[in-house]
């Protein structure tokens, strides 16, 4: 299946399963938005995305899942970065 051209979140993307997830869409054609409540992992998996891809498939932002403003926060960030969100995990 092929995620060219579509833009994916990711909550707890910073975390090994997370950042599998990441790694898989982007494989797959998809840039994403990597969400976690500790900012330096998810900094960490989209700079690795990036650095692999030679160009900018994805972005990160410090997300607490239970905070309803951090959440709309990340989806604005998305919509900001790369012009929306068509998945969402």
């Amino acid at each position: 299946m092929s995620l060219i051209g579509k833009v994916a979140v990711i909550t707890g993307g910073g975390g090994v399963i997370g950042g599998a997830v990441a790694r898989t869409l982007v494989n797959k054609g998809a840039k994403v938005v990597v969400g976690d409540i500790q900012e330096k992992r998810a900094q960490n998996v989209a700079e690795e995305l990036n650095e692999n891809a030679k160009s900018i498939v994805a972005t990160s932002l410090q997300t607490d899942v239970t905070k309803y403003k951090d959440n709309i926060a990340l989806f604005r960030h998305a919509e900001t970065t790369f012009g929306g969100v068509d998945v969402d995990e």
